[in-house]
């Protein structure tokens, strides 16, 4: 399971996830509170969220302090990339 792998260089830097990806991802995003998430094309939910970000200091901090203890709860960057490499090509297989 490449749960919560996803843009975890990101994650481990403690940046939250500006997400468009149709997938399971929105879920874990939205339950870890690691990011927002926008439907693909979507510039003007995009937009948004980063405008949301910027205004809303304190829901910024709050997301950059999950999204490090997500990355550090989920493991090192290697397995983290393998376990995404892995989801991408489970995706494409389908």
């Amino acid at each position: 399971d490449w749960s919560s792998d996803v843009c975890s260089s990101d994650l481990g830097a403690g940046l939250p996830i500006l997400n468009s990806l149709q997938s399971e991802v929105v879920k874990i995003i939205e339950k870890e509170e690691i990011g927002l998430n926008n439907k693909e094309g979507d510039a003007k939910t995009l937009a948004n969220n980063i405008e949301l970000f910027l205004k809303d200091k304190t829901m910024l901090q709050e997301y950059q302090e999950n999204a490090l203890t997500f990355a550090h709860r989920e493991g090192n960057a290697e397995i983290v990339y393998d376990k995404l490499i892995s989801f991408i090509e489970e995706i494409a297989n389908l």
